[in-house]
């Protein structure tokens, strides 16, 4: 089994964080690009499998419900940026949206209708992190001044 990481991915470096651990960190800047497209969940299938394989190398499954709230996250935002997407080792998929010079946004999907979040302002260095139903984490993306780097 390999060493595992608990990390938060922030804009400038990886940092030690309490909560869980990840496998497979994928770190890159938030494409410019909307997801725009009739099956916006399509564009990330091929991660998704693969994130599902180093998992079972690492003896354990994606949560099949953290996998059906982040595909709904993903449905109910018709102009989201792509995110990096992370398997933690409980099975949970995270998602993150990173770009310099904004900051970055971390959701971990629970596959219960809730999530947790990590958001840091960089021009301002403000964090904030917490827990909420889907439909309050994007109200939030948006109360921080995120909406634009996530595409809220």
């Amino acid at each position: 089994m390999r060493n595992k990481l608990n990390v938060v991915i922030s804009a400038h470096n990886i940092i030690a964080h309490p909560s869980s651990s990840v496998i497979r960190i994928n770190i890159e800047e938030t494409p410019t690009f909307a997801l725009s497209s009739p099956d916006p969940i399509r564009q990330y299938r091929q991660r998704i499998a693969q994130l599902r394989e180093y998992g079972l190398e690492d003896g354990f499954d994606l949560n099949e419900a953290s996998q059906n709230d982040f595909r709904r996250f993903v449905e109910s935002i018709p102009d989201m940026r792509r995110a990096s997407l992370i398997l933690d080792e409980n099975g949970n998929l995270r998602a993150n949206w990173l770009d310099n010079g904004i900051g970055q946004a971390g959701i971990e999907f629970f596959g219960d209708g809730t999530a947790e979040f990590v958001f840091y302002d960089e021009p301002n260095d403000v964090w904030e992190a917490g827990m909420g139903a889907l439909n309050e984490v994007k109200e939030r993306i948006k109360s921080f001044g995120l909406a634009e780097l996530v595409g809220v």
